[in-house]
């Protein structure tokens, strides 16, 4: 969804017109925060201009930025309409690691498994395209798991006192790339969860960040381990309306391309969630793709008013595998493996195939764990960070 020139979904919004002199190399416009070859690209750059045989633009201009992520597109025709559904989504170098390898914010305020997906809804025929852009990361306080002995659960440390600077950077960036930042956090009430979510909460309340009419950085919580043991259908209708409102208030981006005039964008998102569990994979990915689908909601029935409805029910299936298929993706970077509860999104509910499923996968977490992500974590540090072997 991106030309070397323009952004034309939600990323676009990140545009300055006039900012810098064009032409500009796909290099120079790239989002350094999501490049992975950044180090290496930068040093072949300077080292190639240092020898005098070319300058640096000439470098820059051969040079491919590489993301990681996770991408896929799906159409399907409903009632003569077809619709197409994408899913885009970035990890940010800024943090990069293995799950009890990387927790937590560095002193930068740069979050482990940060990763910005963004949703596209595409109307062959209707020249516009719609986006929805929502953001995970690991909780924003210093913290880890260190892998001390060969038990199940390792223990959670946080690094008392709290450090406020990390998570002030943390946020500070979060406000100023995508304004109100809305914070789900799905961690648990008791033992390490508990712990760790009521360091969280004092830190953010302890932010010294400049407010103005309304609050820029809004923060709910909901235990989805103890949520969905209760089976409370009161809760998730409140969970729901909840949802709704708070994706109205944000809004999503709209921009009409049309071949003879210059687009327009109509709609712009004004916000962002910032999802969160204890790993970032499993509970973030079903609540994510709940809040994906009230958003796609939205959109078709601001483009389709008298389809709407019947388009949402139709693409339900569509929808939940596409979110199905991300978050095993996302979960293969960060442990290794595919999602757990995966059936919970690809199906509405889980499934006794699904619970073997879970327990092979939390087999195979363990033992990665234990004997080979560290050496993940060695090949992934010396890639974006430049650390020598």
């Amino acid at each position: 969804m991106h030309s070397k020139e323009v952004a034309i979904t939600y990323r676009g919004q990140m545009a300055v017109p006039g900012a810098v002199e064009y032409p500009r190399t796909c290099w120079q416009t790239a989002d350094k925060s999501f490049c992975w070859n950044r180090h290496p690209g930068q040093t072949l750059a300077t080292a190639v201009a240092a020898t005098g045989s070319a300058n640096e633009h000439d470098v820059q201009s051969m040079i491919l930025p590489l993301v990681c992520g996770s991408f896929e597109s799906l159409q399907e025709s409903i009632m003569n309409i077809t619709v197409k559904v994408s899913l885009i989504s970035r990890t940010s170098i800024g943090r990069v690691g293995i799950r009890n390898h990387c927790r937590g914010v560095d002193s930068e305020g740069e979050a482990a498994n940060f990763i910005e997906t963004e949703q596209v809804l595409e109307i062959p025929g209707r020249e516009a395209l719609y986006s929805f852009v929502i953001v995970r990361g690991s909780v924003p306080v210093k913290w880890s798991q260190p892998l001390v002995d060969l038990a199940w659960n390792q223990q959670v440390l946080l690094h008392e006192p709290c450090d406020i600077a990390p998570v002030r950077r943390h946020f500070s960036r979060l406000l100023s790339r995508y304004g109100i930042v809305t914070v789900v956090d799905l961690l648990g009430t008791i033992g390490d969860e508990g712990r760790l979510k009521a360091c969280f909460r004092k830190a953010l309340a302890s932010l010294p960040l400049p407010q103005t009419h309304e609050k820029l950085i809004r923060y709910f919580q909901y235990d989805a381990h103890a949520e969905s043991r209760r089976g409370c259908p009161a809760s998730l209708k409140g969970l729901q309306i909840w949802s709704k409102l708070e994706i109205c208030h944000q809004g999503y981006f709209a921009i009409t391309l049309d071949e003879g005039t210059e687009s327009v964008v109509t709609r712009m998102q004004d916000g962002v969630f910032r999802v969160n569990c204890k790993d970032c994979l499993d509970r973030t990915n079903i609540f994510q793709s709940g809040l994906a689908h009230i958003a796609l909601q939205e959109q078709l029935c601001a483009v389709l008013p008298q389809y709407g409805d019947s388009l949402i029910r139709r693409l339900s299936r569509l929808h939940r595998r596409l979110w199905a298929n991300h978050g095993d993706r996302i979960s293969l970077q960060y442990s290794g493996t595919g999602a757990l509860k995966r059936d919970a999104v690809r199906v509405g509910r889980q499934t006794l195939l699904g619970l073997l499923r879970d327990g092979r996968v939390a087999l195979t977490r363990y033992f990665r764990g234990k004997f080979s992500d560290g050496w993940a974590q060695d090949g992934l540090d010396l890639w974006t960070r430049g650390y020598h072997a």
